[in-house]
């Protein structure tokens, strides 16, 4: 029923003979080859997925598969940035394979920084050849610099943050959490909320750091990031 609800919930508002229309008018060759294309980069992002997965756990690819499509489902009907559907990925994980479900959230983070490192490779690749092989005015190429500085600032800060062996503040974030009623009821003290954060918020951050920080993991995430995002812009 809840399926059903949100399924409904997403279709609102669509004028399905408008869409029928535009349906007559569509290409069928193109149409097939950006829905093949679709598909595989998403077979692709799984296989990212599972490559960023396999030491924390033996997952079934298809499996795997079905969690991506609940997430990414989840992720639509979220208002906003779409974000709901990582911490879902992450609790049917744990309750599939019995682990936290903070190192899981760690692996899907790791997973998302790589999607990003490959599609940071394409943005700076694609300013490199517009700042040296195009002819643009002065006032563009600076702005363009800035933006290739503030990418490359950006994964510096992002790399220094994964590998710092420095402990994660979670004491500000404690404390303001603590304030909900909800919160309040579950732990009997703020020692106690501290010790869970600060305990899953070292799953997360180990987990991030042993994936990025693993050779073959990192070249196999890329090449699988690369692959999804030629599909993609394809």
């Amino acid at each position: 029923a809840i399926v059903i609800f949100f399924f409904l919930y997403v279709l609102r508002g669509i004028e399905f003979r408008e869409v029928y229309e535009l349906f007559k008018t569509i290409n069928l060759y193109y149409f097939l080859a950006a829905l093949l294309c679709a598909i595989a980069s998403l077979l692709f992002w799984n296989l990212r997925w599972q490559n960023s997965l396999n030491k924390l756990a033996k997952v079934n690819f298809f499996f795997l598969l079905k969690i991506l499509f609940a997430g990414l489902f989840l992720n639509t009907i979220t208002p906003g940035a779409g974000i709901g559907g990582e911490p879902l990925r992450a609790y049917l994980l744990r309750e599939k394979y019995h682990k936290p479900m903070s190192k899981f959230f760690g692996a899907i983070l790791a997973d998302k920084f790589l999607h990003f490192l490959a599609y940071s490779g394409f943005l700076i690749f694609s300013l490199f050849y517009i700042l040296f092989f195009f002819k643009i005015n002065v006032s563009s190429k600076i702005f363009f610099f800035l933006l290739l500085i503030g990418i490359l600032v950006i994964l510096y800060i992002t790399l220094k943050i994964i590998f710092s062996k420095k402990r994660i503040r979670t004491k500000l974030m404690v404390r303001t959490l603590y304030f909900f009623k909800f919160i309040k009821r579950r732990f009997t003290n703020i020692e106690i909320f501290n010790n869970y954060i600060d305990k899953r918020s070292k799953n997360i951050h180990y987990q991030l750091r042993s994936i990025i920080g693993d050779k073959k993991k990192l070249i196999m995430g890329i090449i699988y990031s690369i692959f999804f995002w030629i599909l993609r812009f394809y």
